[in-house]
């Protein structure tokens, strides 16, 4: 039995489909073109996962002490995770653990989650009960096909975490809300992007001081190319807590320039108008990152991303920034001709800056989906 269960409410077909990320100082890469990974059917369940990442564009309001709040990101369609968990209903059929992934630890850091996820309150009183399907003795086995790169900016912990709880929930048979399982692992603090860009997708205005959440649909021609340049050190867990602790309050003019941004990406994401989009994006990008400047050194977190955002408005981009912590940086084009372009350029930038990563995402309107299989 084949059941599919979306995050939307919509039904989509999952294609194979997205562009090779492309290391510069190589002819290989670490990530490979989309396609599910083919699994044996086991007696029991079979979980196939398809989970975005997202590019996360900075703050777009402030609190009553002009401190940055609110939120404002997008999901992509690559790099994105494609897993299968399998786990039988005979205990005595043990699926041994393997992945098949760039990262090695990328099938013991999501079995460690799952474990986290079991002890959930609701899903360790379904189990409990006896109303699971899963035999908690049992280890699943852990396919990964492709995975998203850690501590770049493209928001894979919070992806890995919700996916691991959906995962249980499907598990244990028990409908656990995605805002439970965030705060369950601690995710959404301090942005709502990430959980909101695995709930359904789009771009995303989470307004400050309160659960007020707009999604819209991102027009389907557009296409953003991602950077992320090698470099020695990444920004996250303990050091971007420290870092979130040296951010200053914005003067009056920032917080105009703030809202004024995010009132132009609004309007050129509705009016198809891409100028407007990305003139707010950049003024978004922008403002967050120099009220992180003391943390950061300057208004990105590395000099080449400062390098990186020049060269990228002068080779074609309507807006460019950071996300979120980066090294990650993106640039907004209107169509896949210009993207490539300008993606040709990014490649040679990032030979001449150490090395890195470029590709073209489309933007992804839909959320993670899961198809579950079932073999009793």
């Amino acid at each position: 039995m084949l059941r599919t269960v979306l995050l939307t409410g919509k039904l989509y077909i999952v294609a194979s489909y997205g562009e090779p990320m492309v290391r510069a100082e190589t002819e290989t890469s670490h990530i490979h073109n989309i396609s599910f990974l083919s699994v044996e059917k086991p007696e029991g369940m079979l979980i196939r996962g398809d989970v975005p990442s997202r590019l996360h564009f900075g703050f777009i309001d402030t609190d009553e002490k002009g401190f940055l709040a609110g939120s404002a990101g997008m999901a992509i369609d690559f790099p994105r995770m494609l897993f299968t968990v399998s786990h039988p209903t005979d205990s005595s059929e043990i699926i041994p653990d393997a992945t098949a992934t760039a990262d090695p630890d990328t099938g013991e850091e999501f079995l460690s989650l799952l474990r986290k996820a079991f002890s959930h309150p609701t899903i360790k009183n379904r189990m409990a009960d006896g109303g699971a399907t899963i035999q908690p003795h049992v280890r699943p086995g852990v396919h990964f096909k492709t995975a998203i790169p850690r501590h770049v900016g493209l928001g894979s912990g919070t992806q890995m975490a919700l996916s691991a709880g959906k995962v249980a929930s499907i598990l244990s048979d028990v409908d656990v809300p995605i805002d439970d399982l965030a705060r369950f692992f601690g995710r959404g603090k301090r942005s709502r992007i990430g959980i909101e860009v695995f709930r359904g997708g789009g771009f995303i205005i989470h307004s400050a001081g309160k659960e007020c959440v707009k999604r819209y649909t991102v027009p389907d021609e557009w296409r953003f190319v991602v950077t992320i340049p090698d470099v020695k050190e990444h920004v996250y867990g303990h050091k971007e807590e420290g870092l979130l602790g040296c951010v200053r309050p914005l003067t009056e003019d920032e917080r105009e320039n703030l809202i004024d941004g995010r009132e132009d990406m609004v309007r050129g994401v509705l009016g198809r108008d891409i100028e407007a989009f990305g003139a707010g994006l950049q003024a978004v990008d922008t403002v967050t990152g120099r009220a992180f400047s003391a943390a950061q050194g300057g208004t990105y977190s590395y000099r080449v991303v400062e390098k990186g955002v020049e060269f990228a408005l002068k080779n074609g981009s309507y807006g460019s920034g950071q996300s979120s912590w980066g090294p990650g940086f993106f640039s907004v084009t209107p169509d896949e001709e210009t993207a490539e372009r300008l993606a040709e350029a990014m490649k040679h930038f990032v030979r001449a800056h150490g090395g890195g990563h470029v590709f073209i995402a489309r933007p992804r309107n839909h959320g993670a989906i899961f198809e579950v299989e079932e073999n009793l």
